[in-house]
């Protein structure tokens, strides 16, 4: 069996690749995603990739290997699987579909999980408020489980942008306490708007709101994780 080449020395220009990336993760046109569940996902959704697995990992087809002291200059997880996907990003244009705002959103956490529950529900659309946490931050990209690559996404939206679509005939619903029932939320162009984990939603934005609505609690819970409640209302759109 032929033997596998390592890459081992820094001055690699592979490796150099891949340091670049990290440091300017929004410039770059392409993206690093550590784990096996995320290269699965890739493998589905059919996108461009490269491979890179630690020295000693068994072995993937067309996979470049890394010494174990290069591999872990460029892996960000503690614990690492040893797998990292160097994924080329798409530039995707907004469908006509709902759109999910978020209003500087900070978590990495939360805004992952709001990513792969948006494709879940076919909320192929996002926009980001100046101050939001960007989409291509590396725990960002772990938890969305590489959804990331699959939307069309705005990020560094201001609200003049938020005014333009509302122009073009979306409305804009936020999601907050004291409204009306998120069941009671109709519309074919619609803009669903959350807000930051602490802050909730700017005035501004709420200024230009057509409705808000809130997700009927029985228990003594004031209020739900925003990746929760974003969740709960992008399951409900199916049904509109």
């Amino acid at each position: 069996m032929k033997e596998k080449q390592v890459i081992s020395s820094p001055k690699s220009p592979v490796y150099r690749d891949l340091r670049q990336i990290l440091q300017h993760p929004i410039k770059s046109n392409y993206a690093l995603v550590e784990g096996f569940n995320a290269y699965n996902q890739l493998l589905d959704d059919g996108l461009e990739i490269e491979v890179f697995l630690e020295e000693g990992q068994e072995p993937i087809e067309g996979a470049r290997y890394l010494s174990k002291r290069l591999f872990s200059n460029v892996a960000r997880t503690e614990n690492s699987q040893g797998i990292i996907c160097k994924v080329t990003k798409v530039k995707r244009n907004f469908d006509g579909g709902p759109i999910l705002l978020l209003d500087r959103v900070q978590d990495p956490g939360n805004i992952g999980t709001l990513l792969r529950s948006a494709q879940a529900f076919g909320v192929n659309n996002i926009l980001l408020i100046r101050g939001s946490c960007s989409v291509f931050n590396d725990k960002v990209l772990r938890s969305s489980m590489a959804a990331v690559f699959n939307l069309a996404i705005e990020e560094l939206a201001t609200n003049n942008r938020v005014e333009e679509l509302i122009e073009e005939g979306y409305k804009l619903f936020v999601a907050d306490a004291g409204g009306r029932s998120y069941k009671e939320m109709k519309g074919e162009k619609m803009i669903l708007a959350l807000g930051n984990e602490s802050q909730g939603i700017s005035d501004e934005l709420r200024a230009l709101a057509s409705g808000v609505y809130s997700i009927p609690m029985k228990g003594s819970q004031e209020s739900l994780n925003v990746a929760v409640a974003g969740s709960i209302f992008m399951c409900h759109l199916q049904d509109i």
